[in-house]
């Protein structure tokens, strides 16, 4: 009975062992999806600050803004202070500006 019972033993801290392996091998997998993920939304997320700024400096450069379009800026960009670094945040700051400043121009209050 002694044999039967350490062979027992053996083999379920082998299986044991085998089954922290595959849960490592899957941990490992998550990570690195999770990480692609990550970029990807960052991706997208600082994409969408580029294309509203683009899109505002084309209205600037047409000499018509309104203030739906000014709205829209400013809610595109809020969330560059947690994405972007403080140089890209100055210059979208000094886009908005900038707009602001033509707004006020065209329709006057």
């Amino acid at each position: 009975m002694g044999l039967f019972q350490s062979n027992m033993e053996i083999i379920f801290n082998a299986l044991g062992l085998i089954l922290a392996w595959f849960v490592y091998r899957l941990a490992i997998r998550q990570k690195k999806v999770s990480e692609v993920q990550l970029r990807r939304d960052s991706y997208d997320r600082n994409y969408r600050i580029y294309s509203a700024a683009e899109k505002f400096i084309y209205k600037i450069k047409s000499g018509w803004i309104l203030n739906s379009d000014f709205e829209e800026y400013k809610k595109n960009t809020k969330q560059s202070k947690y994405l972007l670094d403080t140089d890209v945040n100055n210059l979208l700051d000094k886009i908005g500006e900038k707009g602001l400043e033509l707004l006020l121009l065209t329709h006057p209050c």
